[in-house]
């Protein structure tokens, strides 16, 4: 799958705020540092697999590339 391509069916609005609010507590619970080591090693190897891991050290790249995630679906929001 190509990472740039666009999906067919847009998510809803609520959807996305509900991800982008999903992402935010993530993301805080990743750098305190209490999300489980297996729990990350899992969010790394679906971020791989999808094709959105940036190449950022490896104790950083799940961090990065969720920020950017987040990033993408504030942007589809219009933020």
């Amino acid at each position: 799958m190509d990472t740039s391509e666009l999906c067919p069916r847009p998510l809803t609005r609520a959807d996305a705020a509900a991800l982008v609010g999903v992402l935010a507590v993530l993301e805080g619970q990743m750098a305190s540092g209490t999300v489980e080591p297996e729990a990350v090693e899992r969010f790394r190897s679906r971020l791989a697999a999808d094709g959105l891991l940036t190449g950022a050290t490896e104790g950083q790249d799940v961090a990065v590339a969720l920020e950017a995630l987040h990033q993408r679906v504030r942007f589809a929001m219009g933020e």
